[in-house]
């Protein structure tokens, strides 16, 4: 009896630990991004065509984000993951069918996707 008993904890021991090797070495492979506008005075929509919310993506994708004021309104601010980005660096398209004003669609690259993202972006009026 107490061979049996040593014989099933030692295989539940061993079986934890295969279990916990594996969680260790397996790599996530896909990420979220959480695309969110803050107040009011424009969209945020990804080129996915998702409009706000959030999208899955594989690990190594790009993902272009395009944020685009409404009349009377432009970007006060855009922060990746609580990190204000410069609005200088955003590049705007105005042929864009996301822009919802004549001065385009500002777009945010994020390139090579290995970790989950939030990005919030505030408008503010002209």
């Amino acid at each position: 009896m107490k061979k049996n008993i040593i014989i099933l904890v030692s295989a539940f021991l061993f079986l934890l630990l295969v279990v916990g090797i594996t969680i260790l070495f397996v790599k996530k492979t896909s990420f979220n991004v959480s695309m969110r506008v803050r107040n009011e005075g424009g969209t945020i929509t990804s080129e996915q065509g998702l409009v706000g919310g959030n999208i899955s993506l594989e690990k190594g994708e790009d993902l272009k984000i395009y944020m685009s004021a409404d009349e009377g309104y432009e970007i006060e601010k855009v922060l990746v993951d609580n990190k204000a980005i410069d609005l200088k660096t955003l590049v705007y398209e105005k042929n864009n069918p996301n822009a919802s004003s004549v001065d385009g669609v500002a777009v945010y690259t994020i390139k090579n996707i290995n970790k989950d993202y939030t990005i919030d972006v505030y408008y503010k009026s002209k």
